[in-house]
């Protein structure tokens, strides 16, 4: 037993990984049609694992397992916020309508776009809309911005107002924690981006935050 699997993963690794993909896949149009309970359970697992690993990169802490008993049995997890539950139901409600518009075979319309963006973000943003052109745009200008700054040598010991800092010396002064600033930044309430594991903002976006809850 153990020489066979020794023998299949050697024959494996010699074969380029195009040829094996394309040798699985001629396996799999050898069978087709598939049956329909089988399409039906590969879709409901192929839309579980979409749905965890988009919201995943977002920051949610729901697990694989957990995203499949709110999808199928409606389980509230404990010690997980609400917004994460609606991102699961949401992004159910959004596929759903992707495929319906699939099936109509048209071209997708801007407008259609702006309708799967709001029913991602429905209830789990608190009611704000995100305008998509606006949320890609500040993306872009993020991105530039930490290109700037791993160019630019640095020359003053306090950071600028539009410079990216880590949340835990944002918070420094300022009567919010690194954690509520975290919470902010995953809410899309504070302007910050993540670089590898560690959210960072701006002492501007801090400000542009404070003076926005004291309106």
């Amino acid at each position: 037993m153990r020489t066979g699997i020794r023998y299949a993963s050697s024959y494996s690794s010699r074969i380029p990984p195009c040829t094996a993909n394309c040798h699985k896949k001629g396996q799999l149009d050898a069978r087709r049609r598939l049956p329909a309970t089988v399409v039906k359970r590969l879709h409901e697992q192929l839309t579980i694992e979409w749905i965890y690993n988009s919201n995943a990169i977002e920051g949610s802490t729901l697990t694989l397992r957990e995203t499949q008993l709110i999808l199928q049995h409606g389980v509230t997890i404990g010690g997980k916020s609400l917004r994460e539950h609606f991102e699961v139901i949401n992004h159910r409600e959004a596929i759903i309508f992707g495929e319906a518009l699939a099936k109509k075979g048209q071209p997708l319309t801007p407008f259609q776009v702006r309708q799967l963006h709001q029913l991602v973000l429905m209830r789990a943003d608190c009611g704000k809309d995100k305008p998509l052109v606006n949320f890609v745009g500040r993306a872009m200008e993020q991105s530039l911005n930490l290109y700037l700054e791993a160019v630019t040598p640095r020359t003053r010991k306090s950071p600028r107002r539009d410079e990216w800092i880590p949340l835990q010396d944002a918070a420094r002064g300022t009567p919010y924690s690194q954690e509520y600033l975290r919470l902010l930044a995953r809410l899309g309430r504070l302007d910050a981006i993540k670089v590898g594991r560690v959210w960072h903002t701006t002492r501007a976006a801090l400000e542009a935050y404070r003076k926005s809850v004291e309106c």
